[in-house]
């Protein structure tokens, strides 16, 4: 019987919602239903710029929306996992249910961890975060692309240059070493065997796992690198330590692609023939990536990481337009929303004219594990061709 009550009532607030958004007023701005959001960003060490650049541009988005500033309050992750996940806490203590972060995948995975996050009391949208740990986490959404989608492109580009055999180098921390394991499982039934040779941050450490990585070519006859570290100073590393003792093809997990002129400045005509994974494939001239981008350039100057402040206004969209239907109290229903599962079977949430709310309002889709499946997510191979990115 009571399992019968909580149906119909769960009905009667779909149907009641659905109806709503036939309303004209469903896209206009300034409404009061917009939730408070806590943001976890790294504003000191090595991730200060990712946390600086999305920080802004939530703030301007919220301007967008006409939503107060006083709706958010930033805390330091510091692109920490501990950190991260003792700053998620002490929002949630005060009564957020929503929160934006972290910028790296570390600090999102501590807060993942969080009992509320996982029971769905309090939902996480990061908008850079790639690790494919974070696929066992339903309540934590992202707009950017999972490296489970990286790492399938990357190794599709490995098999089809007619590698055999790859030196992996990567960085000792969590994320790099999720990753390299992931891609090696990737690699293997395609029939390319390979090898993970691990540094710490320090130039002594890089140089020591590419002369290991170089003999294992010599050895085994691999004739590519791939490197993962965990910033663009630290690749740069790579790269020249690479270059001292091979010519060999150098592949590397998107850092290129995100730090083009910070490598093609540092390496200069060494840096030709990388390949990157480029994890964005947004389409930077549409209208609505090219207004936001103008505008965040004009109060802020140019940004780095312009794909991810596309992410990030879509963040501030989905919270803006989506609470307007779930209300800013239930985070559970709003995570149901975009990942197309509530109560699929009676009753959608559509507009009026077909589509999802979520690929309405962003041309966004989103598996059940709450990953941006999205044509315009997808990642892509990129070669370094004449100092700029071209497709391979």
């Amino acid at each position: 019987m009571k399992k019968a009550i909580i149906l119909i009532v769960g009905l009667v607030v779909i149907v009641g919602a659905a109806a709503y958004l036939h309303k004209e007023n469903f896209f206009s701005k300034g409404a009061d239903t917009f939730p408070k959001i806590g943001v976890v960003l790294p504003t000191e060490g090595s991730g200060v710029v990712y946390g600086v650049e999305t920080g802004r541009a939530i703030k301007l988005a919220l301007e967008e929306f006409d939503v107060s500033k006083s709706k958010m309050k930033i805390l330091d992750g510091m692109c920490d996992r501990e950190t991260a996940k003792k700053a998620a806490q002490k929002l949630i203590k005060s009564g957020y249910k929503f929160i934006i972060g972290e910028a790296c995948s570390g600090g999102t995975l501590g807060i993942a961890e969080l009992p509320e996050v996982i029971s769905g009391e309090v939902i996480v949208i990061t908008t850079s975060a790639s690790s494919t740990l974070l696929a066992d986490h339903p309540n934590v959404l992202r707009t950017n692309v999972s490296d489970k989608l990286n790492i399938e492109v990357l190794a599709d580009a490995i098999k089809n240059n007619g590698h055999s055999s790859v030196a992996i180098i990567s960085d000792s921390r969590e994320y790099a070493q999720s990753f390299s394991s992931n891609l090696e499982k990737v690699l293997t039934p395609k029939g390319i065997g390979s090898e993970n040779f691990i540094f710490e941050s320090s130039s002594s450490s890089i140089n020591a796992a590419v002369e290991k990585a170089n003999r294992y070519t010599d050895v085994i006859g691999a004739d590519a690198f791939v490197i993962i570290p965990q910033s663009a100073i630290e690749a740069i590393d790579v790269f020249k330590s690479i270059r001292k003792v091979s010519d060999f093809q150098i592949y590397d997990a998107f850092v290129t692609a995100a730090n083009l002129e910070t490598i093609v400045d540092a390496l200069g005509d060494d840096a030709e023939g990388i390949i990157s994974v480029s994890s964005s494939n947004i389409d930077k001239n549409s209208p609505r990536f090219r207004a936001f981008k103008a505008k965040y350039t004009k109060k802020y100057g140019a940004p780095l990481y312009d794909s991810y402040l596309l992410a990030t206004y879509d963040a501030i969209s989905f919270l803006y337009f989506i609470t307007k239907v779930t209300g800013k109290e239930n985070p559970r229903a709003f995570a149901d929303v975009l990942r197309g599962n509530l109560f699929k079977s009676e009753i959608d949430f559509t507009l009026s004219n077909g589509n999802p709310i979520h690929r309405e309002i962003t041309g966004y889709d989103f598996d059940l594990s709450g990953d941006s499946v999205s044509e315009h997510s997808l990642p892509v191979i990129k070669i370094i061709k004449n100092k700029v990115l071209s497709d391979l």
